[in-house]
């Protein structure tokens, strides 16, 4: 009777633990994934715009540096990179701070970046 008592105290360990570390990963997807959503729509916007900027180089129109604004989106890229890596080893918190870290730099790129409507002579 008391080694019943004892296993089924040791499963409900078990099954608490698995509970907590299912509920864990859930809470690091509801936190990570939207924002990592959130940098890649803007930087794939950030990109046809940017794009564009290089078509408008062909045609002699000024616009930002070309090395800045590469140099930048090389930096979005890094700190994507850093939040996945994160992500893996299930440090969701610093994961969320270079998501957030990406999207300052998404931010930074928008404001250099010419709008769309002057690409279309708007």
């Amino acid at each position: 009777m008391m080694l019943a008592a004892v296993a089924e105290v040791e499963d409900d360990r078990k099954r608490a633990e698995s509970n907590v570390t299912s509920a864990e990963e859930h809470l690091r997807r509801a936190a990570m994934e939207p924002m990592e959503h959130a940098v890649e729509s803007k930087i794939a916007g950030l990109m046809v715009r940017y794009k564009l900027l290089n078509l408008r180089r062909l045609l002699f129109i000024p616009g930002p540096q070309q090395q800045e604004v590469a140099d930048l989106f090389g930096e979005v890229y890094h700190q994507l990179e850093e939040s996945r890596r994160c992500k893996n080893a299930s440090d969701w918190k610093q994961g969320l701070d270079h998501l957030a870290v990406a999207y300052e730099y998404a931010r930074s790129i928008d404001r250099m970046l010419p709008e769309r409507e002057l690409y279309h002579g708007r």
